[in-house]
């Protein structure tokens, strides 16, 4: 999965378009995830995919500068 971000000054409100060759379960998790929880979607990256992360399930995780970032939801 390919994840773009557009900055436009002009733009009024953020829009998210999801372009696919077809409906997969990971594009249903997707969508619904963003127009449930928008807030609360991470997007890590594994072996150079982006996998989406369940931010309630994360505990803490290494910035590439080895910081120890801890979630204190």
């Amino acid at each position: 999965m390919k994840i773009k971000i557009k900055l436009d000054e002009q733009c009024g409100e953020t829009t998210v378009i999801i372009k696919t060759p077809k409906i997969t379960d990971e594009i249903l998790k997707l969508s619904k995830s963003l127009s449930e929880n928008p807030f609360d979607l991470l997007v890590g990256f594994r072996n150079g995919n982006a996998v989406m992360l369940d931010a309630d399930r994360i505990f803490q995780f290494y910035l590439s500068s080895q910081k120890n970032i801890r979630n204190n939801r």
